[in-house]
């Protein structure tokens, strides 16, 4: 497990050990602040997946016939299939939208169940 960010302090000059998972290589001169290392995990994220299908939010909100505010909430509140956002644009990757539909279905099968013994226990 490795330490966050708070806990590895960098002093001018220094770079992330190259184990570290906010490792930049060595071209880059200056200390990496948050939005460069966000940029730079998401531009080798989406380079090491180039085969995945991305949605953007009007695709997103078609899929599931919700309004795009309706994702722009679910995201502020941590709801919602994962995404990541390159600027002000955020993408959604099928493959993650396709299991977060699934969870809510098997939670959605499950509640059912659970509400279905518990109409029975009371009729008996």
């Amino acid at each position: 497990m490795t330490a966050p960010d708070s806990e590895l302090p960098l002093t001018p000059g220094d770079h992330w050990p190259a184990a570290h998972p906010n490792y930049l290589p060595p071209d880059t001169r200056s200390v990496p602040d948050r939005a460069s290392l966000h940029e730079y995990k998401m531009r080798k994220y989406i380079m090491e997946n180039t085969d995945e299908v991305w949605l953007t939010s009007q695709e997103m909100a078609l899929r599931l016939k919700v309004e795009v505010c309706t994702l722009d909430k679910w995201a502020y509140t941590g709801f919602g299939p994962h995404f990541i956002k390159a600027g002000r644009v955020r993408r959604y990757p099928i493959s993650d939208v396709v299991a977060w539909e699934q969870a809510l279905l098997a939670e959605a099968k499950l509640k059912r169940q659970f509400v279905m013994a518990r109409m029975r226990h009371q009729a008996a």
